[in-house]
């Protein structure tokens, strides 16, 4: 899959962009990068990464008005993820290891590990289940998740 925007088309949209996002509307994305940065020698910080979170999004964005279907498929949406690791690597002046840390960051990402469940989740669950409630749980993720 080829992206629909340059990497210089990027950092137009992000210097568009203007604003950076709050700590509430941080995503895993941001948090998931200094972790393998680090292990990767690279002294870097979630700020550093979440600076370029505005051409991450424009760039999802415009993807997705494009061709909404690569969700459709694993390696559509791998596709999509690993392009926004190494673009946003480029960005945090670690451009030279980007595909490293593309697939370190997309392996970090598939980690149960990396994920925490809410502290009312689980109660509330249970709460449901008690009440009789047929209980699913639906997701977005694709199948490679351990």
């Amino acid at each position: 899959m080829q992206p629909y925007f340059s990497v210089d088309d990027l950092h137009e949209q992000e210097r568009a962009a203007g604003k950076r996002r709050t700590d509430e509307e941080r995503d895993l994305v941001t948090e998931l990068h200094p972790q393998p940065a680090a292990e990767r020698g690279h002294a870097l910080t979630v700020r550093d990464f979440e600076l370029h979170m505005p051409a991450m999004d424009a760039y999802y964005e415009a993807e997705y008005l494009r061709d909404g279907d690569f969700w459709c498929s694993h390696e559509g949406s791998t596709a999509i993820w690993l392009y926004q690791y190494r673009y946003v690597c480029h960005l945090a002046g670690i451009g030279h290891d980007a595909e490293g840390m593309a697939a370190a960051v997309n392996e970090a990402y598939r980690r149960a590990a990396s994920w925490e469940v809410y502290a009312d989740v689980a109660g509330c669950l249970r709460a449901l289940k008690e009440r009789g409630l047929a209980l699913g749980v639906v997701s977005n993720w694709d199948a490679s998740a351990s």
